[in-house]
């Protein structure tokens, strides 16, 4: 891919073909839902930028208000990712870094890895020989976001695919937010050291150093890491023990991001999570990158929703509605039928807690999931759920995805009532 569609009249107008081309076929009913789906995908992936991104962030929350045509395809947005010549790439640096400081690197030309609002090139530092990662933000990505939004906004509506009883500014500005994190170098730059102090010298993880001499607002310069992609077959040929104590392994981060730091690296796509397999009776590794979707969640929030999960876990449908109610999920007046489905859903969520080795692979529970969760919205119309939730959803179903990867059979139920009892506890104490 030479370039991509920089200026504000371009990109709108490239959007705007695909509405009313969707419009027409909406009306004369020529098109499926899964091609209007496809058709929305390439535009998005030939638009890149914010509006690619914010494409993958509607599809990994979209299990709460698109048809799952549309989440389908929306969710193969990364995979889609083109990358940008490296003449165009280079003269960014050169204005970022400046010329002296491009002088110090040996720079590769061909990008690792090519994604939304950059791509990133290894390099080395010259009179030291240490390798780095430079994360390179596409031009114009951040100058992009409020009309990307706009006009995504618009060919939403009108290609029929946003339901009308989900208040779509709320999944717009849990979006704006996160894209404005996302391409705010500077601070994933301080969220990468600020996970990486909470992980501490836990020789399970890895969280790559920060050269901050070659970073900036744009640009974000880290440690290489020689590792495996999660799906490289030499993973995937690690011995079944192995296998699973990588996986209590992630399970058991996320729980500690979530109940014990509030602090949760938001965006499990595969591409942030490698394997450094261990040498001479080490352990494997997780290396843990890309920290621009971090976000902080509330002590309170937190502590609610630690209360649900005991619920869920207890198997007691009263204290699950109520807590749920509490979260601000349920309507205080919600009717019966309402509280039943959210109740199954709760269930079936922590099933893998169940005790019990369970087998992450082999089972339906993510379509159970989806189903019940579209039950919920579309059939009982459960209002929008609180912000905080549409991206700790999209978490979840990256953890799982993950374990199902790894074909993972552990007992998880132990860890999670570990963790759950520690954050009630706290905030106990922190109330008293």
């Amino acid at each position: 891919m030479k370039r991509i569609p920089a200026s504000a009249i371009e990109r709108s107008l490239r959007v705007i073909g695909f509405g009313i081309q969707s419009g027409i076929t909406a009306v004369t009913r020529t098109r499926t839902v899964l091609q209007q789906a496809e058709a929305l995908a390439k535009v998005l992936g030939q638009m890149k930028g914010s509006m690619m991104k914010a494409g993958q962030l509607l599809g990994l929350a979209g299990e709460h208000f698109f048809p799952p045509e549309i989440n389908a395809v929306l969710r193969t947005l990364n995979a889609k990712s083109e990358p940008v010549d490296w003449p165009v790439m280079e003269r960014t640096l050169r204005r970022r870094l400046g010329p002296a400081k491009l002088a110090l690197l040996e720079i590769e030309p061909t990008p690792l890895a090519a994604a939304s609002l950059g791509q990133v090139h290894l390099a080395t530092i010259k009179n030291s020989g240490e390798r780095i990662c430079l994360k390179i933000q596409y031009p114009g990505v951040a100058k992009a976001i409020e009309g990307d939004l706009r006009n995504l906004r618009m060919v939403l509506r009108m290609a029929g695919v946003l339901p009308v009883e989900i208040d779509e500014r709320i999944i717009f500005s849990e979006v704006r937010d996160m894209l404005r994190r996302e391409v705010d170098y500077g601070q994933e730059l301080l969220a990468t050291r600020e996970y990486r102090r909470l992980a501490g010298d836990d020789p399970r993880y890895l969280v790559p150093d920060v050269f901050e001499e070659f970073s900036g607002s744009k640009i974000l310069a880290t440690r290489w890491i020689e590792s495996l992609d999660v799906e490289d077959p030499k993973v995937s040929r690690l011995s079944v023990d192995r296998r699973n104590q990588l996986a209590e392994n992630f399970l058991e981060l996320f729980f500690n991001e979530y109940f014990s730091w509030n602090f949760v690296q938001t965006d499990p796509h595969f591409g942030n999570y490698r394997i450094r397999p261990g040498k001479d009776g080490s352990p494997d590794q997780l290396v843990l990158l890309d920290f621009g979707a971090v976000r902080k969640f509330p002590a309170d929030f937190v502590r609610k929703y630690a209360g649900m999960v005991k619920a869920a876990l207890d198997s007691d449908p009263a204290a699950i509605a109520s807590a749920g109610k509490r979260l601000g999920i349920l309507p205080l007046d919600a009717p019966p039928v309402m509280e039943q489905v959210f109740v199954e859903l709760c269930l079936a969520v922590v099933e893998p807690f169940a005790g019990g080795k369970y087998d992450w692979r082999a089972n339906e529970l993510p379509r159970r999931t989806t189903a019940l969760g579209l039950k919920l919205v579309v059939e009982q119309k459960l209002p929008s759920p609180p912000r905080e939730l549409l991206f700790l959803d999209r978490k979840l179903g990256g953890v799982f995805v993950f374990l199902s990867h790894l074909g993972a059979r552990i007992d998880g139920r132990p860890l999670l009532e570990g963790m759950i009892e520690r954050c009630l506890a706290d905030a106990n104490k922190n109330q008293s």
